[in-house]
This record gives structure tokens, C-alpha cells and sequence, in this order.
């Protein structure tokens, strides 16, 4: 059963000695000021993202959702020699770049689909 086996190997590694490790992070990094200064650097950035405000990014969220659903299907029926873009994992930013910019109700959508796109450039 690999499952066991994943379990067993997992066990017979040793605990990390984690104030071994933070004295030498600590000198890589140039001392404990250096190091204490990044840490407190990369806890603000987690905290800002962190306690971001959930209803309006999950209004954003489901928002992105919706156009990307509208814009598949879209573009699935405009090419459908393309065959299955879920299969392809094509990105929101590949599906904008399959529409055609000259068709003038694309053109007219375009720019919002751009600037709704410059928030998932993660893709």
C-alpha cells in the first residue's frame, strides 16, 4: 500500500532544530538585524493581503468568473476547431487573445475585458 509507505518514510525523518536554522538564516543574511528587518518586511505583506477586504475581492472574484465563463463559451463557439479550451487550460489571457479585436462588438467589450484582465495577469 504506497499510502503506508508515505506514512512510514514521513516518520522517520528527524525534527527540524529551528534555532539551528534561524542562526544561520541570520548570518546569510548578514546578522539579526538584517534578518529581523525581511521578517518584519514579509509578515506586513502577508498581513496586507491577508486582511484584505473579502466581500469586495469576492465580488471581484465572481465577477472575473463571469466574463471568463461568457468569454469560453464565446470563443469555443467562434473556433470550434479549437476543441476543448477547460482540456487546453488556456488562461484568461490566451482566450482575450483568440477574440477578434476587428469585429466591432468585440471591439466595444475589449477594453473592459483588458482592464478586467489586468487583475488576473497571474494566469
Amino acid at each position: 500500500m504506497p499510502g503506508n509507505l508515505n506514512v512510514k518514510f514521513l516518520m522517520q525523518i528527524p525534527p527540524h532544530d529551528n534555532e539551528r536554522i534561524v542562526r544561520r538564516a541570520m548570518e546569510l543574511m548578514g546578522g539579526s538585524d538584517a534578518f529581523f528587518k525581511a521578517a518584519d518586511e514579509e509578515l506586513a505583506d502577508v498581513n496586507g493581503r491577508w486582511n484584505q477586504n473579502v466581500a469586495e475581492i469576492g465580488r471581484i472574484l465572481r465577477a472575473h468568473l463571469f466574463v471568463e465563463h461568457y468569454l469560453t463559451q464565446y470563443v469555443a463557439q467562434a473556433n470550434p476547431r479549437l476543441g476543448s479550451l477547460t482540456e487546453a487550460r488556456a488562461t484568461f489571457s490566451q482566450k482575450v487573445a483568440l477574440l477578434d479585436a476587428d469585429n466591432p462588438d468585440i471591439a466595444t467589450m475589449l477594453p473592459g475585458i483588458k482592464t478586467e484582465q489586468s487583475g488576473s495577469d497571474s494566469d
